[in-house]
Formats: C-alpha cells, structure tokens, sequence
C-alpha cells in the first residue's frame, strides 16, 4: 500500500454580498430600571389608578370571608358528603352485580 502526500492550500473563499435590506435594523436600547425600588414607588398614583382600571387581575378584591360554622353543622355536612359517597359507591356496586350475574345487560 502506497500512500501518496497531498498538499493542502488554504483558499479564502470570495466575500458574501448581503443585500441592504436582509440587514438587521438596529434596535432600541431598552431604558435601564432600577430593580431596587418596588413597583408602585416607580408609577404615580393616576398611573397606579389607570391601571387597576384598565387590567381587572391588576387589583383583585379580598376575597369573602367564609361563614363560620358551629361543630355541630361541620359535623352534619361530612356526615351528608359521606352518605353522598355511600350511595354512589352501592349504586355502581349493584349495577356492577346486575351486569355480572347478566340480570342487566352490559354497558357499551
């Protein structure tokens, strides 16, 4: 086996010709902030106000106070939630049995 020694050159290849409208316009600099200071010191009190009117989720109202509930009426609306849960665990329970033993016929 022969091996054969191949100069290599360097060639620079031609300049690329971009056209004057592919060229990137230059953009704004963006105005620095000073993240020290909190929000509402940077916006006057009219801006503030403009813009809780302008964007509802800007402010959002407290929210209600839930009603306070003696033991007793606790007690009763989980003893209802758990009868709820019950009921429909037997109903799908007996549909189940029903389908199973073929007194219903099975779901599609």
């Amino acid at each position: 086996m022969e091996l054969y020694e191949v100069p290599i050159t360097w060639e620079t290849p031609p300049p690329i010709a971009i056209p004057k409208n592919i060229l990137p316009t230059p953009v704004p600099a963006l105005p620095v902030q000073n993240y020290e200071q909190p929000l509402d010191y940077l916006m006057s009190d009219s801006e503030l106000r403009a813009a809780m009117l302008n964007f509802p989720h800007f402010y959002m109202e407290p929210l209600e106070e839930p009603p306070v509930l003696t033991i007793e009426e606790m007690m009763a609306q989980e003893r209802d939630r758990l009868l709820r849960e019950e009921t429909v665990a037997e109903i799908n329970y007996t549909k189940w049995l029903r389908e199973y033993f073929g007194l219903t016929p099975p779901r599609q």
